[in-house]
């Protein structure tokens, strides 16, 4: 049924009626929020709540209406300003410290409390070291040598002690012996009093006569007798020694049967030319013919 023209009158002055409670709610509402609090108290307002109005005698076929918030001032929001340092930390240099140790002292020195030694004619390292009890190899250690070649009036350093004498090769009546008078025929380079080499179980094989002999040098024979003892290889210069200048540098105490009898290390005597021998001994002393060479050392 369609409302009359006097319901559609009440239903609109209600409507406009309840519009302007809505607006006085607002204004009051605004009013009371601008206020300034009292002094030294903050005054605090509580905000209005929105309440739903109701019509009661809404007519039939009307809509039920809620009232609208009131508005409320617009939040204004500050943002946050967080500096963000973007400088780049400086790295804390490392310098690097190389230790580099002390050079090693290589210097070679002289033995110490070894005394000065003047070199004669004729001698040389090996003689010198016999007579004061060391080698070739210690002699240029303790006198800081790289050659083993010296001359006469060098000076050198030998050990503090007395020097002893050099031994030297005697004779001794041997049996078989040729009577009085006679001696061995020698060989072309050889002389009587250093011997022949015709005996074969006293007898130097190589190096032949004659031979030039440099650095390490092999030396085979023979060495054996009845009631052997021992066989001894010596060597002496020719020219500035004599045939009792013998000096011993190798002594061995078995039977070589054409085999290796011992080596001569060449480099530690003074180039020119020299005898080796060869002495074989028995239990008694006593020895058969010797076997003399004549070398050339050419080092």
């Amino acid at each position: 049924m369609k409302p009359g023209p006097l319901q559609q009158a009440i239903t609109g002055l209600v409507i406009f009626l309840a519009v302007a409670a809505t607006l006085a709610g607002g204004i009051i509402l605004a009013l009371s929020d601008s206020a300034s609090p009292s002094a030294g108290a903050a005054a605090t307002t509580p905000s209005p709540t929105a309440t739903t109005y109701r019509i009661p005698t809404l007519p039939s076929g009307a809509t039920e209406e809620a009232s609208p918030l009131p508005s409320l001032p617009p939040a204004t929001i500050t943002p946050t300003h967080t500096p963000v340092s973007t400088s780049t930390p400086i790295p804390t240099a490392t310098r690097a410290i190389t230790v580099t140790p002390p050079p090693a002292d290589t210097a070679c020195r002289v033995r110490s409390g070894w005394v000065s030694y003047v070199v004669r004619p004729g001698e040389n390292l090996f003689r010198i070291g016999l007579r004061y009890g060391q080698t070739v190899n210690e002699m240029m250690a303790a006198n800081c040598l790289t050659d083993p070649t010296i001359e006469a009036g060098d000076v050198i350093y030998v050990p503090p002690v007395t020097p002893v004498a050099l031994p030297t090769a005697t004779a001794t009546p041997t049996p078989g012996a040729l009577p009085d008078g006679l001696t061995p025929t020698p060989t072309g380079t050889q002389t009587a009093t250093d011997g022949a080499c015709t005996n074969y179980d006293s007898i130097i094989t190589s190096p032949p006569v004659g031979a030039v002999l440099s650095g390490v040098v092999e030396f085979y024979g023979t060495a054996r007798i009845p009631d052997f003892s021992f066989y001894k290889l010596e060597i002496r210069e020719e020219g500035v020694s004599t045939s009792a200048d013998y000096v011993t540098f190798f002594t061995g105490y078995e039977p070589v049967v054409d085999g290796l009898l011992t080596t001569l290390d060449t480099r530690a005597w003074p180039d020119g030319q020299y005898w080796i021998r060869l002495v074989v001994v028995n239990s008694t002393g006593n020895y058969p013919e010797r076997c003399a060479i004549l070398y050339i050392i050419d080092n």
